[in-house]
């Protein structure tokens, strides 16, 4: 295993919780994309979906990887507590994000 991947393991509950939301809006917004049922709110996400959408995808899952690694350097070892404070507020925006994809998600695949 790598030290990459050991780190990441060892990161917080609320850092892979905020991971694992990251993921599913990435996917979920790719996929109703592809599907032509949504539009991607950000206005440089939506840029980078129109040049390349699986090029945007993989970017913005590697950026938010190396966002939250860097993140939880900065907390263990610079001893830096905001983003701790910020957490809450980053995981209550991405929980409502991914209520939104569910949303549609529901009413595409009709699962509900």
């Amino acid at each position: 295993m790598t030290d990459f991947m050991r780190r990441m393991l060892q990161w917080p509950l609320s850092f892979k919780v905020l991971y694992l939301l990251i993921i599913f809006d990435g996917a979920a917004t790719y996929y109703g994309l592809s599907l032509d049922v949504i539009a991607e709110a950000n206005p440089v996400m939506a840029a980078a979906f129109n040049f390349n959408p699986l090029l945007a995808l993989v970017c913005k899952l590697l950026l938010s990887l190396g966002f939250i690694n860097y993140i939880d350097y900065a907390v263990k070892v610079k001893k830096i507590r905001w983003p701790l404070k910020v957490m809450p507020l980053l995981l209550l925006l991405h929980t409502v994000v991914a209520v939104l994809h569910l949303n549609w998600l529901r009413s595409v695949l009709v699962l509900f």
